[in-house]
This record gives C-alpha cells, sequence and structure tokens, in this order.
C-alpha cells in the first residue's frame, strides 16, 4: 500500500520530539510506501524568537534517518475555540504522480483536519489518531465551538479511529459515540533480564522528564516518608527544568539518588536491576518506557489514566493509582510484599512479549488493509 503519514509530533532538525511515529513509518517501509507529512504553523516574525516557534521558523522540507519529510504550512490562532478555523483554506498538494491508498492522520489536531481536508480533494480514505493532547483540547472547549464542530466531523467521517489505549478510546466513544481500534505501541525485548528478588534492597526506579504532569515529586515524597520494615532505594533517571526543586524535595535521604539524563542502554541496565518502577504520570498518551519497565522484569505502578490503562490488566499486570495517597499505599504494599511484586513482574513480562514491534506493526498493516 501506499500511505501518507500526517504527524505534526515529529522530530525537526532543531527540535527534539518522540521519534515512535517515524519508528512506525520506517517498519511499516519493509512492506508498504510510506511517505511524511510534517504540519507546521505558520510562524509570525515578531514571534520567531519564542522557544516554542523558534526551531520551526523557516523550516523546510528535511531529512530525518531514511526519511524525507515534507513541511506543509497552515494557520492556527492563539484561540482554542477556533484555532483551526481557517484550515481549510491550506490545501494539502500531493503529487499528481502518486495516488495514496491511505493517510494516517497521527494527531486529531491539526493532523486529522488536514487529512479530512486532503481526503475531500483527492478521495482518499483516512484514519486517525487521537492522543491526550487532542482530548485536552476537546475539553477546553465548549461543543458549540468550530474547533469542536470540527473534531467530531472529522471523526464521524474517518474509515477508522485509533486509539493507543483503552481509557481514551471510552473517552472518544462518551464524547462522541464512535467506535475505536486500539494498537499500543511496542518495544525491542533485552536479550539479558534479571529476575533475582534475592537482594536485600527493594530498588525503586523512575525515568521521567522534570515536569510538573510526572509526578515524581510523589515518588520522592513517598520514599521519603517510608518507615517500613523493609530496605528501599529509588533511583530517579531523567532530567528537566524542576530539577532543582526535586533534588530540594529529597533534602538529606540518602536513600534517594537522580542519575541525570544518561543512554538508553544505561537505563535499560538499570531497569533490569529494579524491582519496582514507577511512574504516576497524569497525562500521559502511552509511555514507552512503561513497556521497557515490564521487559526488564519490573513490577509496575502507573497512573490509572491513560498510559497503559486497559493494556495492562489492574492489579494483575499493574498497578493504577488514583491520588497521592493511593499512589503511597500502593507502593508501600509492594515494598513489604517481594512475592506480589515478583507476580506482577512475570505477568507484565508476558504481557508485552506480545506488544513486539513486529507484532504491532502487523496490526498496522491489517488495520490498513481493512480501510481499503
Amino acid at each position: 500500500m501506499k500511505i501518507l503519514f500526517i504527524a505534526s509530533n515529529i522530530p525537526s532538525p532543531k527540535r527534539k520530539s518522540n521519534a515512535v511515529i517515524l519508528r512506525i513509518a520506517n517498519l511499516l517501509s519493509v512492506n508498504h510506501e510510506v511517505d511524511v507529512i510534517f504540519p507546521k504553523e505558520i510562524i509570525p516574525f515578531w514571534l520567531r524568537n519564542k522557544l516554542k516557534f523558534k526551531p520551526l521558523f523557516r523550516l523546510n522540507d528535511f531529512k530525518q534517518g531514511s526519511k524525507n519529510i515534507r513541511v506543509f504550512n497552515y494557520l492556527r490562532l492563539p484561540i482554542k475555540s477556533m484555532a483551526f478555523i481557517f484550515i481549510k483554506w491550506f490545501k494539502l498538494a500531493l503529487a499528481s504522480t502518486k495516488k495514496y491508498d491511505l493517510i494516517h492522520a497521527h494527531f486529531l489536531f491539526p493532523d486529522g483536519l488536514i487529512a479530512q481536508e486532503t481526503s475531500k480533494e483527492m478521495g482518499i480514505p483516512y484514519v486517525v489518531s487521537v492522543r491526550y493532547s487532542d482530548i485536552a483540547l476537546l475539553d477546553s472547549v465548549s461543543e458549540s465551538s468550530d474547533t469542536f464542530r470540527k473534531a467530531k466531523s472529522c471523526l464521524i467521517n474517518a474509515s477508522s479511529v485509533h486509539v493507543l489505549n483503552t481509557y481514551t478510546g471510552n473517552l472518544i466513544q462518551e464524547k462522541l459515540n464512535i467506535p475505536y481500534r486500539v494498537i499500543p505501541h511496542g518495544i525491542d525485548l533485552p536479550h539479558q533480564l534479571n529476575c533475582d528478588y534475592s537482594n536485600d534492597i527493594c530498588q525503586i526506579t523512575c525515568v521521567a522528564e522534570f515536569i510538573s504532569l510526572k509526578q515524581i515529586d510523589w515518588v520522592i515524597n513517598a520514599v521519603k516518608s517510608y518507615k517500613g520494615n523493609s530496605n528501599i532505594a529509588l533511583q530517579i533517571v531523567g532530567k528537566g527544568p524542576l530539577e532543582n526543586q526535586l533534588k530540594a524535595l529529597k533534602e538529606d535521604d540518602d536513600r534517594i539518588q537522580f542519575l541525570g539524563h544518561i543512554p538508553h542502554q544505561e537505563v535499560l541496565n538499570i531497569l533490569m536491576a529494579s524491582n519496582i518502577f514507577v511512574m504516576p504520570s497524569t497525562k500521559e498518551t502511552f509511555g514507552l518506557v512503561y513497556l521497557e519497565a515490564a521487559a526488564t522484569h519490573n513490577a509496575i505502578i502507573a497512573y490509572h489514566k491513560y498510559s497503559i490503562n486497559g493494556i495492562f490488566e489492574a492489579n494483575e499486570e499493574a498497578i493504577f493509582c488514583a491520588g497521592y495517597g493511593d499512589f503511597k499505599d500502593q507502593l508501600y504494599q509492594l515494598v513489604e510484599n517481594p512475592i506480589r511484586v515478583s507476580k506482577l513482574a512475570d505477568a507484565a513480562l508476558l504481557k508485552v512479549r506480545d506488544l513486539t514491534w513486529d507484532k504491532i506493526i502487523m496490526s498496522y498493516s491489517n488495520w490498513y488493509y481493512e480501510q481499503g
């Protein structure tokens, strides 16, 4: 099949971003022809030096790995309720020599809206992936707004709607009564595993960017407050704007260690030596690090919304908390019950073996063929 990806959240030459969409494009390219379009906001010259817009100003077509990325300019207003009111003025001109079989918009905003306009012009079916940021924007506007109406039209007219977890899908169904397909992200399983729970110390690990929504302060406060009989230690991997605040929150508790930003393989090595992985992020679209924690035989505690909710079975394959108090209680129960830690880690590892990239890419291919 000839597939067109429209993806607004991919790395560009001057902006780091999650590369998972390009990973999917590259893996699909083994059996399909996949082109990628990057929608870029038109940046007024007086905003060109703002941190958010600087990497995008005067950005032209670029290359990422083996993929040539075409840049598509569109206008987005700084008013949520009518941010995309002019979207239909910006037509995605496709080369007349190439007839795509399907368009995959990887976000609802603006990717899906652009895909819908392109579908009208070219007669090409489109599918839409919905992520947390899309739901957040829908929640911030009224149902009578231009933004909500455009989103509803886009999803209703799509050949299919894709989500990364059941929680997001249920929200879409509740809001718009639209069916959905769940295809999570995948993982490359590591070859070496540490499954030894004979160590006297229960090792807890958190890998996250130091921003408020990751709730790393929950993790630090819970470890600091633990007065039980188990020996515990916490390793925190990452960096970000809250680094100084989080390090100050640690105070003089020598059970807590900050490791900074380290190479990916070293992160996996740390996870292999870990017993419990925690990241109670409240606004996580999915979180590949949960799969990496499962693949390295960790018991997992995540927030009960988004992330791997619905992919991992609650209390059997992962624990989902509903707030700080619940997180703290669940963590304390785990560190004092190594048998349950082991059972949760075993179940998580078994689950993640069904989430390898080859199986996920096969799911995408089958889904695409169903739309043809």
